[in-house]
């Protein structure tokens, strides 16, 4: 039952992958310098 019903986590994790994606090519590289975390805050 759990497949058919939407998270709303993955939902926000899905759009900031896509827009890292887009607005930052480098992101792999962005989230290895330190200082810097996954959690975009």
């Amino acid at each position: 039952m759990t497949s058919s019903l939407i998270n709303p986590v993955d939902l926000l994790h899905q759009h900031k992958v896509e827009y890292e994606r887009i607005c930052h090519p480098n992101a792999e590289a962005l989230v290895n310098e330190p200082g810097r975390n996954q959690d975009g805050a």
